[in-house]
């Protein structure tokens, strides 16, 4: 599995003058850490275990017939995908907060 941990750079400065991601409150996280992968993650050895995979995809009954019809088997899925933490160093918190005392 190919899996790739990553530090992401200060695209933009927050107005406290930190760098990072922004959260859903439009504050920012000074440290940001990408973890990203590309695998074969999934194996589907029968038609019984790709009907039960298109389910779970939640593929309408007619098409899943179809589907399954139509695609060779066993067949071996590709799973791309990332996971980010974000953190707030408590230096940054402290600004923040003043700033948004200082913005009210």
């Amino acid at each position: 599995m190919s899996r790739q941990t990553t530090w992401a750079r200060c695209e933009r400065a927050s107005p406290a003058g930190h760098c990072g991601l922004i959260d859903g409150t439009d504050e920012f996280f000074t440290e940001v850490e990408v973890e990203r992968w590309d695998a074969p993650l999934v194996h589907l050895s029968d038609r019984a275990a790709l009907e039960l995979y298109l389910r779970g995809g939640e593929l309408a009954q007619a098409d899943r017939a179809r589907a399954i019809e139509h695609i060779a088997v066993p067949l071996t899925l590709a799973k791309q995908g990332a996971l980010i933490y974000g953190r707030k160093s408590r230096l940054a918190l402290l600004t923040l907060a003043r700033h948004r005392r200082q913005r009210d």
